[in-house]
């Protein structure tokens, strides 16, 4: 359903309504065409406006203003105009440096009033307005008042009148002129109310709930229609829940490209432990190794870091001193295995991987030297999306740490 468009047209803008209709707040000085809005609200009711900076009580600054504003209103040939006059402010004039040194209520001088609204007003529509607090309830809405019209002319069409005295608050005498009393310069204002009480919009009795016991024309098809969209609707939410599920999960994953310290070895525990089918929850860091997998006829000792530099030799250097440690300790203790030192490292974390240098091959040659396997994060994640595809499985990602030397390229892997 198409909202009703309606301009409110107010001192600095300061007037502000809900959301029920579609809204445009312009200030009295740019104002626009009327004709492109169903409903213009004209509010004369913000204090700011009435001042003057000179002394006289019968002309206000905004006056300018008000001149261009009647031109449009006599020009408006579609849209309907409605004027909220002023309540009972203060009128400040005889401007100082400072301040105003004269000032008068509003309701005291009612024929200077009309003399500076007369700048703004057709002069065809005749009115006469006295000063009276009042009450009119539009739409069960009670709304303030601090004057009323009167007038004798027949072509006046009264549209609300107060509680009590019956005097007109709002009237209309052009059609599509409406003038107003009512203070509607409340941010809460029940403006709906007010535009059914004078037929600018119809008021729609509520939709009964037993209405919908009775089935006619094809209310049932459309029924239908809308259940199997809701159910489609309903499984698509799903299919988007379960992706996003996945894509933080992926994300996860891709956090090794930048993370270091405790973050970066968890999310390689968790990685290592799916494709080589280990547990890795039960490894006590000793300050040697990041890890140890022991499968077979191997056993991987792990070094996992996330440096801002490229692979050092230092770094490989140190994956080999945890290699030396622990194969002194099975001297030891009289046993064998067959030891292979892998480096997981994130080198140059900060850049993104385009802009990443390939490991020396300083480095690289090291590695092999020392029987050990450099891998970067990268290369980590195309071998597991490789597992996780079935293109690779748990023993053939086994044999090739074990068998590779140097660093693991991504050409081994796809």
């Amino acid at each position: 359903m198409v909202k009703m468009k309606i301009q409110v047209i107010s001192y600095d803008k300061v007037i502000r309504y809900g959301e029920d209709y579609e809204y445009t707040y312009s200030s009295l000085n740019a104002p626009m065409s009327f004709d492109a809005f169903d409903l213009n609200i004209i509010s004369l009711q913000t204090p700011g406006l009435w001042v003057y900076d000179g002394d006289s009580t019968t002309e206000i600054n905004s006056v300018k203003d008000f001149e261009s504003l009647h031109c449009m209103i006599t020009a408006t040939r579609k849209s309907t105009i409605i004027v909220c006059f002023p309540q009972n402010n203060m009128f400040h004039y005889c401007r100082s440096v400072s301040n105003y040194r004269k000032n008068e209520q509003l309701k005291n001088m009612i024929t200077a009033l009309k003399s500076c609204l007369s700048y703004l007003l057709p002069g065809s529509i005749p009115y006469s307005i006295s000063y009276e607090n009042a009450i009119t309830m539009c739409s069960n809405t009670p709304f303030k008042s601090a004057f009323y019209f009167h007038t004798c002319n027949p072509k006046i069409s009264e549209l609300t009148k107060c509680i009590g005295s019956e005097h007109i608050t709002t009237f209309s005498a052009l059609p599509n002129i409406i003038y107003t009393t009512l203070d509607l310069s409340n941010k809460d204002t029940d403006v709906t109310g007010f535009l059914e009480s004078i037929d600018i919009i119809k008021h729609k009795t509520a939709t009964p709930e037993w209405i919908m016991d009775y089935v006619f024309f094809d209310d049932e098809k459309q029924r239908n229609i809308v259940k199997t969209a809701n159910e489609e609707i309903e499984l698509q939410n799903r299919k988007i829940i379960d992706a996003n599920k996945v894509l933080d999960r992926n994300m996860r994953y891709k956090s090794i490209l930048y993370e270091n310290g405790e973050q970066l070895v968890n999310v390689v525990f968790e990685i290592l432990e799916d494709m080589l089918k280990c547990d890795l929850s039960e490894f006590v860091d000793k300050k040697l190794e990041d890890f140890r997998i022991i499968c077979d006829d191997i056993t991987f000792i792990g070094e996992i870091k996330g440096i801002n530099t490229n692979v050092k030799s230092e770094n490989v250097s140190q994956l080999d001193v945890h290699c030396s440690t622990y194969i002194d300790k099975l001297d030891e203790e009289g046993k064998n295995e067959n030891v292979k030192g892998l480096l997981i490292v994130n080198p140059l974390r900060t850049k993104p991987l385009n802009a990443r240098e390939e490991v020396h091959d300083k480095q690289i040659a090291l590695a092999s030297r020392h029987g050990s396997l450099i891998i970067t994060t990268e290369t980590l994640l195309y071998l597991y999306e490789a597992y996780l595809h079935d293109k690779i499985s748990t023993v053939e990602v086994i044999e090739l740490l074990k068998n590779k030397v140097g660093i693991l390229n991504k050409s081994d892997v796809l």
